[in-house]
């Protein structure tokens, strides 16, 4: 499972290794192990582990265009979205660990589930604000709210939203993105991220207007927090609707009760 190929020359290279009574990959010239995303397919594949679920394949892959971030220095990612995609893996890894290998839950040390802890714990903030988001654009009936509330000047007539799906993921082009929400109406799909960092960083704004661009659907931003100037310029200027907290519990207010 963990070599690239089992060919005589490999097999060589582990016979030498029992020799000098060592691990394979300690030899001057080890062979090659299989990458990361054949070693996925491979486990699938040959072991078919239940717990590795379809979830669990696509957080793999996107914590590893992360791994790569950081091992070529291009990192552009925000603190709460790697929050949220660990948060994501722990418990579906730690259940598929402890099914085939045993003992892997209660042997983590006590310092490791306080991390974990922390991490699920920020996780489930940003769960609870996009369900909340969720739920207030489910409320989008074909209401004119002010454009204020979308830090644009001219009032906005919402679509008539059918459904809400969250979570969703898109492949553009070569690459594949998740979609916090994207409501989806016959007068044309929203597609919603919702931050709860403390501040907007520019790349959400970016991502938001690429897939928006690709999907040809409304560009949505739910921060959490206190919109800037900045914010607001950038939003304007990209073409994107962009509620702070406040907008959002004024919008929430407004829908319950029409």
């Amino acid at each position: 499972m963990i070599f690239n190929d089992l060919s005589e020359a490999t097999v060589k290279k582990q016979k030498q290794a029992n020799d000098q009574d060592v691990g394979v990959f300690f030899l001057d010239k080890p062979p090659q192990s299989v990458t990361y995303n054949n070693a996925i397919l491979r486990v699938d594949a040959f072991v078919s582990p239940p717990e590795l679920a379809e979830s669990l394949v696509l957080h793999l892959r996107a914590l590893n265009r992360l791994r790569n971030q950081i091992e070529h220095y291009a990192i552009d990612i925000e603190k709460e979205d790697v929050m949220e995609l660990l948060g994501k893996l722990h418990e579906p890894l730690i259940n598929l660990f402890d099914a085939q290998l045993g003992g892997v839950r209660e042997s983590q040390p006590a310092p490791v589930i306080k991390a974990w802890e922390s991490i699920t714990s920020a996780s489930e903030r940003v769960a609870e604000a996009e369900n909340r988001i969720a739920k207030i654009a489910s409320l989008f009936q074909g209401q004119t709210v002010p454009g204020k509330l979308f830090s644009v000047a001219d009032d906005i007539r919402l679509p008539t939203v059918k459904r809400v799906v969250q979570a969703k993921r898109w492949d553009i082009g070569e690459d594949s993105t998740e979609i916090d929400a994207v409501a989806e109406s016959d007068d044309g799909n929203w597609v919603v991220e919702v931050k709860t960092s403390q501040r907007l960083a520019r790349d959400p704004f970016y991502k938001l207007q690429s897939v928006a661009h690709s999907l040809t659907a409304t560009p949505w931003l739910a921060f959490t927090g206190a919109v800037s100037p900045r914010d607001i310029a950038i939003a304007q200027e990209l073409g994107i609707f962009l509620s702070g907290e406040e907008s959002l519990n004024a919008l929430e207010a407004r829908l319950k009760t029409n």
